[in-house]
């Protein structure tokens, strides 16, 4: 039965901390790993001081793990910028940890130790040791080596583990940061290897309890995973096969073979395809360590089986025999490609086609593509030091050379269905600029049209705000165009007093001299004199009547406004019968200036003919509230209602509503009209009183 993997190796290291740093400032601080591992549980949790240097054996899945002459030891710190193999040194405390003492940082709970780079190092030799003897805890931390045979290897968080069998016994090997784009490394099954690794060690939890110890090997990278040049050889022992032999007469079977070939084009981690025979393109799956070139002849030996119709060879293992320039590359159209997609899978061509989107991560470039209403994508893998490719406009004209590739292959990443096929380059220089796209693309088309909206909405904005401007200057006009007509009116009123009123008093005082003078010398005369002073009195009485009427309307001649308005309200109530119409008086009733007077009790009357004759109200309340600074009329009924927006914005047939508007601008008071369809009217208006005339 397999092992289950333990990679949270670093959390089952960990233990409660004990003693604190008071107490260790009295102890010695130990600066060999021997003098820790030789530390009881009861001194370990003292927290003696630590000064370590030695060679970074593993450092990764928050294990980190340090060996000198002496042995080995768990510490501690997940700063995973410090590679494994690097010669370092280390500050921190004891601590007793799940089987052997570990190094932690300082606290109650045990920090991070400090970790300080020397340089690079010599790897140290490791211990050979057979499967049995790594449960011994004299091992647990080192750095050992385990030969054996590869039966599985599987894919493990982000990393891999690879089971080795050794005198009988199963070993885990366990392999951090293991590219999820990588093919695994299937190839070293049922090869003998000779694995170099830390030993770790961890009770596994059983019921509650502490159950036995689980050993896994923590191997730092693919490249401690030697195999045994025998095993390679018996290999490369098997006969080459033909491109034709490839094909297996079930689609079960997937016997190893050998093959030959010229390399086309190669992808680090995942494989490269092979000319073979100059007939076909095989794709050699692989992540087996070395360097593929285009043009090398490379022997290989895999697993052959058929995937979406094509040989692929898995697994494989490889050595380059000699080197050639390759095959130069065949230019074509993406009509071509289409019309073979069989024949071209894997060979080396030169397209053209205009660039529709540029994409860039971290693992690759890639060129959306499009040419004739085809779509391809073309990728370029980033590789170390490789640089990115320039940044290119849509619409843009290229020339592009790689590998094209119109089958899937089994890999992670395959091509997407709507992309025709893939183009695989190896190289910026494989993309090589025809044309630049005109200046009126579809882009800058949408940023001019967005420029002339922009345009557009500040040329409204400006020309609201002048209208607005504009508004408040003819606000300004009218106000004093309405002060020049009020004196005005004065100035009309003093000249007819003056021509009118005023000489008639002056010959009605001449009158009075007359008969004061003559009443008692000739009493006919004096009385004659008195009729006369009498119809000139009659007749300036008649004038002035006149000239006030001019100001004040007839109803306010005698009474106040809201007097003047409860004698409109009473004819009204007699005309509709139905309608009940109530008058309220708010705050101390006072004269107001005949203008203001004279403008409220019209727009009162607006009101309530509107709400008898057109709101068909039952109810009506009319209210007058008189304050300190304002007066205030209010007209509200229980009517029809009616859109006040529609009715203000549309002139016809709503001249009452634009009149009590102009009224009330004309006193510079505020209009407020509320109603709404089937719900009543409100009508109010309120007037600033500061500074009225009572005359």
């Amino acid at each position: 039965m397999r092992l289950r993997p333990l990679f949270i190796l670093g959390s089952s290291l960990l233990t409660a901390p004990l003693g604190g740093a008071a107490e260790a400032a009295a102890l010695p601080t130990l600066t060999v790993v021997r003098q820790v591992s030789a530390l009881s549980e009861s001194e370990a949790a003292r927290s003696y001081p630590v000064r370590l240097r030695g060679v970074l054996t593993f450092h990764d899945w928050e294990l980190s793990f340090l060996q000198d002459a002496s042995g080995g030891i768990f510490f501690r710190n997940i700063e995973h910028l410090v590679p494994a193999g690097t010669e370092v040194e280390i500050e921190g405390f004891t601590q007793p940890g799940r089987t052997i003492p570990i190094v932690t940082g300082p606290g109650p709970r045990g920090g991070q130790a400090r970790i300080r780079s020397l340089g690079t190092s010599q790897w140290p030799e490791p211990v050979r040791l057979a499967a049995g003897a790594l449960d011994q805890g004299i091992y647990d931390a080192r750095w050992v080596s385990v030969r054996g045979v590869v039966t599985n290897v599987a894919r493990v968080r982000d990393g891999i583990m690879l089971d080795l069998v050794s005198d009988g016994l199963l070993v885990q090997a366990a392999i951090p940061r293991w590219p999820q784009n990588w093919a695994l490394p299937g190839y070293l099954r049922d090869l003998t290897c000779t694995v170099r690794g830390v030993v770790a060690r961890k009770p596994v939890p059983l019921d509650g309890d502490l159950g036995p110890t689980k050993t896994v090997l923590c191997v730092p990278s693919l490249e401690m995973v030697e195999i045994a040049p025998e095993g390679l050889a018996a290999r490369f022992d098997r006969p080459r096969q033909t491109y034709q032999k490839l094909f297996p007469s079930s689609s079960w079977d997937k016997p190893l073979v050998r093959i030959y070939g010229q390399a086309r084009f190669a992808r680090p981690g995942q494989g490269f395809y092979l000319f073979m025979e100059n007939t076909a393109n095989v794709w050699v799956q692989t992540s087996a360590p070395g360097k593929i070139t285009p043009g090398d002849f490379v022997d290989a030996v895999g697993w052959s089986e058929i995937f979406d119709g094509r040989v692929v060879l898995t697994d494989a293992v490889f050595r380059v025999e000699t080197s050639a320039p390759p095959a130069p590359r065949l230019t074509l159209t993406v009509s071509d490609i289409e019309a073979d997609t069989v024949g071209y899978h894997g060979a080396a061509i030169t397209v053209e086609g205009r660039l529709v989107e540029q994409q860039r991560n971290l693992a690759e470039d890639s060129l959306v593509v499009e040419e004739r209403d085809i779509l391809f994508l073309v990728r370029r893998p980033l590789l170390d030091g490789s640089k990115s490719l320039p940044v290119l406009e849509r619409g843009t004209l290229l020339r592009l050379g790689g590998v094209c590739q119109t089958k899937r292959l089994p890999l992670q990443e395959n091509m997407p269905a709507t992309f025709a096929f893939q183009l695989w380059l190896t190289s910026a220089t494989d993309v090589e600029v025809l044309q630049l796209p005109p200046w009126w693309t579809v882009q800058r088309v949408f940023i001019l049209c967005g420029a002339i909206l922009i345009l557009g909405l500040l040329a409204a904005g400006w020309a609201a705000l002048l209208r607005r401007q504009v508004a408040r200057q003819t606000a300004v006009i009218g106000q004093q165009r309405e002060r020049e007509a009020v004196a005005e009116e004065r100035t009309r009123i003093a000249r007819e007093l003056h021509d009118s009123l005023g000489q008639e008093l002056v010959g009605i005082a001449l009158q009075l001299d007359s008969a004061a003078a003559r009443i008692t010398e000739s009493p006919q005369q004096a009385e004659r004199a008195l009729d006369m002073a009498r119809m000139m009195v009659r007749h300036s009485q008649a004038e002035t009547k006149r000239s006030v009427e001019d100001l004040r309307a007839h109803e306010l001649s005698s009474t106040d406004l809201p007097a003047a308005l409860d004698e409109l309200v009473q004819p009204l109530i007699a005309a509709t019968g139905s309608a009940q119409i109530s008058l309220k008086l708010e705050g101390t009733p006072r004269r107001l200036a005949g203008i203001m007077e004279h403008h409220l009790l019209r727009m009162g009357q607006e009101a309530i003919a509107n709400a008898v004759r057109h709101a068909q109200a039952a109810r009506i309340e009319v209210r007058v509230r008189y304050d300190e600074r304002e007066v205030m009329l209010e007209v509200k009924d229980d009517g029809r209602g009616f859109d006040p927006s529609e009715a203000l914005a549309t002139a016809a047939g709503h001249f009452g509503l634009l009149g009590l508007r102009e009224r009330a601008n004309k006193l510079q008071g505020r209009l407020r009209i509320e109603s709404k369809s089937g719900a009543g009217t409100m009508i109010s208006v309120t007037v600033p009183t500061e500074g009225d005339s009572r005359k």
